[in-house]
């Protein structure tokens, strides 16, 4: 069985070309363009039980941008309403936000967290499917 990998991006082609090689490596993929509406789909997840474990998202983002969708999901942590933190990928293409958010996301769990500055090569994509089953796996 694969697993499920949200993917928040507000730009289409990004966001097709990460499904894109997400699949080509087994995982289903589920597409959103802004935090709002991949937070509502993660919370819908949950309530079925089910979790969206690996997710790679924008940091910057209308709507809702990553760093706020990020703090939503370890608020349902802290709150106990899932288990286990998913692996969260951030990236961003913004040079003056790269360290900035580095800095901020890595308050947020150093084994399931990275960060991916656009552009990024694409085989960085596998690398990171790779860091989240390790992640995902261990006890």
């Amino acid at each position: 069985m694969s697993r499920k990998v949200m993917i928040v991006d507000d730009e289409p082609l990004v966001r097709g070309l990460v499904a894109e090689i997400i699949r080509d490596n087994g995982y289903e993929t589920y597409e959103f363009e802004n935090g709002k509406d991949a937070y509502n789909a993660f919370m819908e997840s949950v309530e079925k039980g089910e979790q969206y474990p690996i997710i790679f998202s924008d940091m910057v983002m209308p709507i809702m941008d990553g760093d706020v969708f990020l703090k939503n999901i370890k608020l349902l942590y802290e709150a106990g309403k899932i288990q286990k933190l998913p692996y969260f990928v951030g990236m961003s293409g913004y040079d003056q936000t790269v360290k900035e958010y580095e800095t901020r996301l890595s308050a947020y769990s150093n084994s399931a967290l990275s960060f991916m500055k656009k552009p990024f090569a694409l085989d960085a994509i596998t690398r990171e499917l790779t860091k989240a089953e390790a992640y995902l796996t261990a006890a």
